[in-house]
């Protein structure tokens, strides 16, 4: 470790990063060693991952040229400051395609134990990554990415680790390993971590750092704070939308039954058995086989030589949304992807919902879909998926990284869809949703 760059402060803030809009307006914060682990605790869509990108210079040229944010690490025997202040860093990002720079898994165990061997060997055989050689990131699933981007940043050995939503996609086990790891990280090796996270349920020992940034209002964000809630005459109206949209009317119009392998050996096979208006919760941990049981299913539903799978000849259309439904929202605004989903422009009552779904979702109607945060898009897509005629709607860790408004708001959109007669599908590392119909329980890991 660069423990000749022992840290003593950290500061950052004020600035600004210029979208189009909205503005993101950071404050000031400064955190002394003393005051370490902390946490950044922010709703979604308030600025930590466009903070973490600009903290690694990994923001677009196109943004970075509007960035104007101050960033001071003091060390014992001097003063840095944005851009060179990011070679003291190893940033954790929220997606992979941030935060792994090799073309294989085995390139990024041998980047990580470049600087010190013997503790790049350790992490890897505590976060079992050593399986993962030979695979591109893109093959992983969503906790073995997240565990290889971990391991990546705490190998290489540098006195600060600023990590963005951390646990996302973790199940309880590798959670309580990573803390461990975090914890020899901080008081063995002397390094210090910086988390931010939008979670329910934050770190009780670490402390808390209540505000990130604000959203300038005069640039046509509504922002978290004009969020309505999911109820009252507009969701009734948004409901009898969607159901006309759907164009089911009875449960029996939307029927699955078919055995479907949930691992690459296929022999290892799940049978589900659905209809409309219920919802079947998937429930495992890490590598059991959640995203793939999803994917399959969807697949399987559009490759007309593998329906022999299902049992019935006529085979649902399902709706596939991932984890990080980047490839879902398409824009380029949201006002042309809720028009799209709508189907009709300029009438009274798709104004009204187009006011509506945009202050679920927190953003602005003319706002570029790629400058949504994680729990913006994610909101967003459930509404768009719901309002589909999809009668199968599959939803792949629906709540993970959405904040405690965010959460409910998912809640209900989800038995929004059931009662409009849709058969939907959500997985999880554990059982999230009140009043479930069905449960899937998953054994694993397997991988």
């Amino acid at each position: 470790m660069l423990m000749n760059e022992r840290i003593e402060s950290i500061s950052i803030g004020p600035g600004s990063i210029d979208y189009d809009p909205p503005r993101l307006v950071f404050k000031r914060f400064e955190l002394q060693r003393k005051d370490f682990p902390a946490q950044i605790l922010s709703g979604n869509g308030t600025g930590k991952t466009s903070l973490v990108l600009a903290l690694t210079g990994a923001i677009p040229n196109a943004i970075w040229a509007r960035l104007n944010l101050e960033c001071k690490i003091n060390t014992e025997n001097k003063q840095y400051i944005l851009p060179e202040a990011c070679n003291l860093c190893r940033v954790i990002p929220q997606r992979w395609q941030h935060g792994l720079l090799g073309y294989i898994a085995t390139d990024e165990i041998i980047l990580a134990c470049k600087q010190n061997p013997k503790w790049g060997r350790y992490i890897s055989d505590k976060l079992h990554l050593s399986h993962m050689e030979r695979r591109h990131p893109s093959s992983l699933s969503e906790g073995e990415k997240k565990r290889l981007m971990i391991g990546s940043a705490l190998a290489a050995d540098m006195p600060l680790v600023i990590s963005d939503e951390w646990a996302l996609h973790l199940d309880s086990y590798w959670k309580d390993q990573i803390r461990e790891l975090f914890n020899e990280y901080e008081h063995i090796k002397g390094g210090l971590h910086l988390s931010l996270i939008s979670s329910r349920q934050p770190e009780s020992k670490a402390m808390l750092v209540d505000f990130i940034s604000q959203v300038d209002q005069k640039s046509g964000s509504q922002g978290l704070g004009s969020m309505r809630e999911f109820d009252g005459e507009l969701a009734n109206t948004f409901m009898r939308k969607c159901a006309r949209l759907s164009k089911i009317i009875s449960s029996k119009d939307c029927y699955l039954d078919t055995n479907v392998p949930y691992q690459q050996n296929e022999k290892y096979r799940i049978r589900l058995v659905g209809s409309g208006k219920e919802v079947i919760e998937i429930v495992g941990p890490n590598g059991s086989g959640k995203t793939t049981l999803l994917r399959n299913l969807w697949r399987f539903s559009h490759h007309p030589l593998k329906r022999i799978l299902y049992r019935k000849e006529k085979v649902p259309s399902i709706l596939f949304v991932p984890v990080d439904p980047i490839y879902q929202v398409l824009g380029p605004t949201v006002r042309d992807e809720i028009d799209r989903a709508l189907l009709e422009k300029g009438g009274k009552e798709e104004a009204i919902l187009i006011d509506y779904i945009t202050s679920l979702a927190g953003v602005a109607a003319e706002s570029d879909v790629l400058t949504l945060s994680f729990g913006q898009r994610k909101i967003l897509a459930l509404i768009i998926a719901t309002l589909s005629p999809y009668p199968v709607l599959a939803f792949d860790e629906p709540f993970a990284g959405l904040d405690k408004k965010n959460y409910a708001i998912a809640q209900k959109i989800i038995n929004a869809a059931a009662q409009c007669g849709k058969l939907v599908m959500v997985t999880g590392q554990e059982k999230t949703i009140e009043g479930i119909t069905k449960d899937v329980n998953l054994e694993g890991p397997f991988k």
